[in-house]
């Protein structure tokens, strides 16, 4: 009788790593999509991409369902490890049960599915996208609840960080001076990978205002690239920001002035 009941919980605990392998493939399956192609096949009709696409809209969701499922089947894959190795080796078996099954667990739900995830992501996807729809609709309270709580957390971390905690520092910055020439200003966007730069005159403390690269063509393609000056006409005005204002605050500045970048000073007026 007690080796019946071992069987079936034997049985159970390899069926709870084989979900947990799930979960774990089913995250790298549909983070490893391509959008594109995902976007065309949908529009085909393909009804795994259709439910794919539908999960990916709302990412906060997906990875919540993914998370909560895959935590809940650990959680119980371990519980019944424990209650199998005690009943075994004992005192002993707890020690072992969490050597294990980390082991194992590692290999067949975490390694193994995630590999086969990242080279055929849309099979796996599609597949999961089948089981993580109606999972989510049954676990939408619980998601919703954990998406809350992890939402206020973010909230009451940006309270606490100010623009000072993620600026460019000043002599990170590039930016154009416009006391240089047009082919050095152009040698310097070409080798920039920025949309957006401040545009200066001798040195930073003296900003003319923000060339975006879009307007940089026009400027371009205009008579008035015969005097580098003139560059001026196709800069936005510069947008400050005090150092010390909250992040938060910062960033619905941001949306209120429709603004993308702004140039941090100190109580003196200087670039930071």
């Amino acid at each position: 009788m007690q080796d019946t009941s071992h069987g079936l919980l034997l049985a159970l605990l390899a069926g709870l790593i084989l979900l947990s392998g799930f979960f774990s493939g089913s995250e790298t399956g549909m983070m490893s999509l391509n959008r594109y192609r995902l976007k065309h096949l949908a529009r085909q009709g393909h009804r795994g991409a259709q439910k794919a696409k539908a999960l990916l809209d709302k990412p906060e969701q997906l990875i919540g369902v993914i998370l909560i499922g895959n935590n809940f089947v650990n959680i119980l894959a371990s519980s019944l490890a424990t209650v199998l190795a005690l009943s075994w080796f004992g005192d002993n078996g707890i020690a072992i049960a969490t050597m294990t099954l980390t082991i194992i667990i590692l290999i067949f739900a975490e390694v193994t599915p995630k590999t086969l995830a990242a080279f055929k992501p849309e099979r796996i996807a599609f597949l999961a996208a089948h089981i993580l729809r109606p999972l989510l609709t049954l676990l939408y309270p619980l998601v919703w609840l954990v998406n809350v709580f992890s939402t206020l957390v973010s909230v009451l971390d940006l309270e606490h960080v100010t623009v000072e905690d993620i600026m460019v520092p000043r002599n990170e910055i590039h930016g154009l001076d416009i006391e240089n020439d047009v082919d050095s200003i152009l040698q310097q966007i070409r080798a920039g990978q920025h949309t957006r730069m401040p545009v200066f005159k001798n040195n930073l403390n003296h900003p003319m205002g923000v060339l975006h690269m879009r307007k940089l063509g026009q400027f371009l393609a205009s008579s008035d690239a015969k005097t580098i000056t003139n560059l001026l006409h196709y800069t936005d005005d510069p947008y400050y920001t005090l150092e010390g204002t909250p992040l938060h605050t910062q960033l619905n500045n941001f949306q209120k002035t429709k603004n993308r970048m702004a140039l941090v000073v100190d109580e003196y007026g200087d670039i930071q």
